[in-house]
């Protein structure tokens, strides 16, 4: 497979978004690690979907996300940063991660509310 990736302007909060278009499938994904704005296009390869020769598509968009987390894990390389679909996704995330705080480096929220971003430190 192989992908294109490009900044686009995120239709939400209106700053930087990935696109991450996969040439030889058509399928795409856009995530924007600013406000938590999420919208994917894929073809469902499920084992129990049976017809391959008409691919069936997923479209998915998540346009008024809760936030987006940034969570860095001692000792390890990379940051993991997801979308938070609401306010109890968020509260149920954020205290299974919470189990373990030695383990952490850093733990943030950001979020997009009425125009302006609001990040929380939590770690």
């Amino acid at each position: 497979m192989g992908s294109v990736i490009d900044q686009i302007e995120c239709p939400n909060c209106r700053e930087e978004a990935t696109l991450d278009f996969y040439y030889k499938t058509g399928e795409e994904y856009v995530i924007c690690g600013n406000c938590g704005y999420h919208r994917a296009s894929w073809i469902d390869r499920s084992s129990d979907y049976e017809d391959v020769s008409e691919p069936k598509w997923v479209h998915e968009e998540l346009k008024n996300p809760y936030g987006v987390y940034r969570l860095k894990n001692k000792g390890e390389i990379a940051t993991c940063v997801g979308s938070l679909e609401n306010e109890e996704h968020w509260n149920n995330f954020s205290i299974d991660v919470m189990k373990e705080p030695d383990n952490i480096e850093s733990f943030t929220l950001k979020r997009y509310v009425n125009g302006e971003f609001i990040e929380t430190k939590l770690i």
